[in-house]
């Protein structure tokens, strides 16, 4: 009897979690929104119904953790015309979550604009994007077309939702706020140390002209560029919506540091060569489409080969880069075209391979920037 009264209740709080809908992902219930603040990247992955169902967005960023500094009030500032973004970035996208939101931007809303990062995951090859596709935590269940598994989506989130629906509150919980600055003040004073930076420079020794390996890689094998990004460039291009693709700015020292840590399985060997590649492919497959702008920073040197700029390797401290990058984008500088692609690349390459880590005092300072 035990057994069955727990069962029965197990049900009764599914059917009670679906009728609610806190997720908005069925057509009855409460039209959910979001709150006007920036949500954490723990956050995103549960609110891309709520956030592309939203009513009045006229732009939406689609990123990862390198995306962290485009807040919404900077997206509204700095953006021309665009008055109610979201940033709909999050931890460890793989290309099929990235295809699922682009899907969903498709299907629910219809923005000005869209921004999206062409972050590692979209070159990724082989066996590398296999296993880094098999590894991800996204909750699918979420947003596919199977109702079975709707009921994956039953568990603490989902009722402490539930409740703050039924008190009318907005789709937000205490723990979706983004991190604390003292915590990101940490560990930005550990990578400046003086023993991070005699670490990367041994990596950056150990690995030398290796970074730049080549895998024989074409661009057949971005499956996510013919499947993904091109349907998704061409069916927001038949709306009239525009769509600016980005590199994101990763400093010089990440892919030497990367191919230097056990990173370097999951991504490969020619990590590096193969985003060159990449970028290469995509100018070539996108850059025609109308409302397709692409852009890239990682030549700037006083953001890439300035590390007092990052937090980490691949991850921007220096919030007012992101403000320039947006500045560059509105006024349709840094772009990458089929006319100076291959030069970009060269300068690229040319840069990673004699970049040597200079005492900080020395170092390019951003400031200097434009």
């Amino acid at each position: 009897m035990a057994a069955i009264a727990v069962a029965a209740s197990v049900w009764l709080v599914t059917l009670a979690i679906v009728a609610i809908d806190p997720f908005d992902m069925y057509p009855w219930g409460v039209r959910l929104r979001m709150e006007d603040r920036d949500y954490s990247f723990d956050a995103i992955p549960f609110a891309l119904d709520v956030a592309t169902k939203e009513s009045g967005t006229d732009a939406f960023l689609i990123g990862a953790s390198t995306e962290a500094g485009f807040t919404r009030s900077l997206l509204s500032s700095l953006l021309p015309g665009i008055h109610h973004p979201q940033n709909l970035s999050y931890n460890g996208p793989r290309t099929p979550d990235r295809a699922l939101v682009d899907q969903l931007v498709l299907q629910n809303a219809h923005p000005k604009r869209v921004l999206l990062a062409l972050d590692v995951p979209y070159y990724l090859t082989g066996d590398h994007a296999a296993r880094l596709n098999a590894s991800s935590r996204f909750p699918s269940y979420l947003y596919d077309d199977t109702p079975v598994n709707d009921v994956r989506m039953i568990g603490a989130t989902a009722i402490r939702l539930a409740f703050a629906e039924l008190r009318g509150k907005g789709f937000w919980l205490p723990e979706w706020g983004k991190s604390d600055d003292e915590k990101r003040g940490a560990v930005y004073a550990k990578f400046q140390s003086a023993r991070s930076r005699a670490l990367l420079a041994r990596q950056i020794a150990q690995i030398g002209t290796a970074v730049a390996a080549r895998s024989g890689a074409t661009c057949s094998d971005f499956t996510s560029l013919a499947n993904d990004l091109v349907p998704f460039a061409r069916q927001l291009s038949a709306r009239h919506i525009a769509l600016d693709l980005f590199f994101p700015p990763l400093s010089k020292a990440a892919y030497a540091s990367w191919l230097a840590t056990p990173r370097a399985a999951a991504s490969g060997p020619t990590i590096f060569s193969d985003g060159l590649l990449f970028r290469q492919c995509a100018v070539d497959a996108l850059s025609d489409i109308p409302g397709v702008r692409i852009f890239a920073f990682d030549n700037e040197d006083w953001i890439t080969s300035d590390l007092s700029n990052y937090e980490d390797v691949s991850h921007l401290y220096n919030e007012s880069i992101f403000a320039y990058m947006l500045r560059q984008m509105a006024n349709g500088r840094n772009r990458l075209t089929k006319a100076n692609v291959r030069t970009e690349n060269a300068r690229l390459l040319d840069g990673v391979l004699k970049f040597r880590l200079k005492p900080n005092a020395n170092e390019v300072s951003a400031a200097h920037g434009p």
